[in-house]
């Protein structure tokens, strides 16, 4: 083994005897025993350290303290101190041995050319721990205790008395430091019973010195700053606010239309439901004899606070633009929606002026119900045709015959007839047509797919 770059671990016979796991078999008179050695690629045994870490005051009256996180549990260094490694506790547990460990696993060595914090801690190198460890500022950490470090040193936290006897004891110290530090300002409000937190968490010590150095507030968690007011939420748009009011007013404008048309279909429903009845007679639209009666009632006045109807967030030009835009475009709707609904249950009486070259239709009246509900009778004579007005021109036509008559009441329509229509886009081919050539008209009462025929007067 000397002049090979392996080595022995172990070099006592006891230790063979009593931990080494020996193998032995005979044949005929030949006895044959197999014993594993251990052995290592290093002349001297690896130092083995067990780290512990203890939370460090930052004064006498305070149970705040700092502390070094993120610790292995184990360091083992070669004797050239030139490679190292972190172990753990259940790593450590695998190996046998009393003062000397020995481990069937291997584990990877690191060059101390990049050290650790636990390494750097070591050798006291400054400025490894001051990159490489993790120092943490812990609230509320301390707590009256006494740990043992080693057979000859004790750790006490708040003790007021203690007593002990050490001979060859002695303090760096005679009298205790004298250190002032400035007051720490930690943020306090009364949300903690509300706001959930899995965990503590912990703080920097340089940024709790920074902060202290400018007489600031100190903050433990991320939603302090929130709480105080030091960071504020992005005002993006759309945010939820805007995006919930915008939904509403789309569903209110869809739930209007909705009323809308169920509301003609309840209303043409009831149409039908009264034609299928009978007719009152017709004493049933006589004027009552008795006199109205007529009580003056004092006016209540109230004073109503009209709140905006969009959330402040809305107050910009995105929102202004985009609500216009959908009260416009809905009120198109409606007007759309009012004209089909007026074209589509209703009966027309038109006026068609024609020379056979040209054809004018001019509406005269509108009229509720189907045209088999009316008695329409066309008339005699349609004479004295003229327009009137410069910039809002109509047609006068003198009709006479015309009669219009409920078959159900027995009522004639007289005042809903329009003999004065408006004319402004139909004037000059009017006069064209009235000069120029001969002309015939009519009167005919048009429903989709349905016209009652009139007389033609030419």
């Amino acid at each position: 083994m000397t002049n090979s770059r392996f080595y022995l671990n172990n070099v006592i016979p006891s230790y063979y005897y009593s931990q080494a796991n020996i193998l032995y078999t005979r044949h005929h008179k030949n006895l044959f025993i197999s014993i594993k050695f251990p052995i290592t690629t290093f002349v001297n045994p690896l130092t083995l350290y067990k780290i512990n870490s203890y939370p460090v005051p930052i004064n006498t009256s305070s149970n705040h303290a700092t502390q070094l996180l993120d610790l292995p549990q184990y360091l083992v260094i070669t004797s050239d101190n030139r490679q190292y490694a972190e172990l753990s506790d259940e790593f450590v547990k695998t190996c046998s041995g009393i003062d000397t460990l020995y481990c069937t696993q291997t584990f990877p060595l690191l060059s101390s050319v990049s050290p650790s914090c636990s390494f750097a801690l070591l050798f006291n190198d400054k400025e490894s721990v001051h990159s490489n460890c993790n120092f943490r500022f812990l609230t509320n950490i301390i707590q009256p205790a006494v740990k043992e470090i080693t057979d000859t040193s004790l750790l006490i936290y708040k003790t007021k008395t203690l007593a002990f006897d050490c001979p060859s004891g002695d303090t760096t110290f005679t009298d205790p430091a004298d250190i002032t530090l400035p007051n720490l300002h930690f943020y306090n409000h009364t949300f903690n019973s509300v706001i959930a937190q899995d965990n503590n968490l912990h703080t920097k010590p340089k940024r709790i010195a920074k902060a202290a150095k400018a007489d600031s507030k100190i903050f433990t968690s991320l939603s302090e700053p929130l709480l105080d007011g030091e960071i504020d939420i992005d005002d993006s748009w759309p945010n939820t606010n805007e995006m919930i009011s915008l939904i509403s007013l789309v569903l209110s404008i869809l739930l209007t239309i909705a009323c809308i048309v169920l509301f003609n279909k309840v209303r043409a429903l009831t149409t039908a439901l009264i034609l299928l009845q009978k007719a009152p007679s017709s004493a049933a639209f006589v004027t009552p004899q008795t006199p109205p009666t007529f009580h003056y009632m004092q006016p209540i006045s109230t004073t109503q606070n009209y709140e905006s109807l969009l959330s402040p967030q809305l107050n910009q030009w995105p929102s202004i633009v985009l609500a216009a835009i959908t009260i416009i475009s809905f009120v198109g709707v409606l007007h759309y929606v009012y004209k089909q609904v007026c074209t589509r249950h209703h009966t027309k009486i038109i006026l068609e002026i024609s020379n056979g070259l040209i054809c004018l239709t001019i509406p005269v009246v509108n009229l509720p119900l189907c045209p088999s509900d009316w008695d329409i009778a066309t008339p005699n004579s349609i004479t004295n045709m003229r327009i009137s007005g410069t910039f809002y021109t109509k047609l006068h036509v003198e009709m006479s015959g015309l009669s219009i008559v409920n078959v159900h009441t027995k009522q004639q329509i007289k005042n809903k007839i329009n003999t004065a229509s408006n004319a402004k886009y139909i004037r000059m081919c009017i006069l064209y047509t009235m000069k120029a050539k001969s002309y015939y008209s009519h009167i005919s009462a048009n429903k989709p797919k349905r016209t009652i025929p009139s007389l033609h007067i030419t």
